[in-house]
């Protein structure tokens, strides 16, 4: 289970800062606070709070990296 989440870890960060670079600060706290929730749940936290089509691609991308 370790090494499965240092992975996870490592590719959820690249993605992001994937969603860093298009968002504004409020949004990017928000998206952080969802990281440590797990993949799934950032999913559904992201689908309820943001409506940009990219930031939304990116947050299903984000969650299928577990899987």
């Amino acid at each position: 289970m370790n090494k499965l989440n240092a992975g996870y870890g490592e590719k959820f960060a690249k993605t992001a800062s994937e969603i860093a670079k298009v968002s504004d600060n409020r949004r990017r706290e928000m998206l952080k606070g969802a990281g440590v929730m797990g993949s799934k749940s950032f999913k559904s936290f992201a689908a309820q709070t943001v409506d940009n089509k990219r930031l939304m691609e990116l947050a299903t991308k984000a969650s299928t990296i577990g899987k």
